[in-house]
């Protein structure tokens, strides 16, 4: 199989999606966001919280695998 052209990435001799990389990457960087806002405050601003925090997710996601793997 050649996966030159796939979007895989090696990780301790196992082939990963790097969908899972980014979309790990993206929560990580939601939640620090998260409590950024909180702290600043910015959070009472921010609604409807069930979308604005999906939408930030997808946003970083999708930005590091265009940034990362395109």
């Amino acid at each position: 199989m050649n996966t030159q052209h796939a979007p895989l990435f090696n990780l301790l001799g196992s082939y990963f999606p790097s969908w899972i990389l980014c979309f790990a990457s993206g929560v990580t960087a939601t939640l620090l966001i998260h409590a950024l806002f909180v702290r600043i405050r910015l959070v009472r601003q921010l609604w409807p919280l069930p979308v604005v925090y999906p939408a930030l997710t997808c946003l970083i996601t999708c930005g590091l695998w265009l940034l990362l793997f395109s």
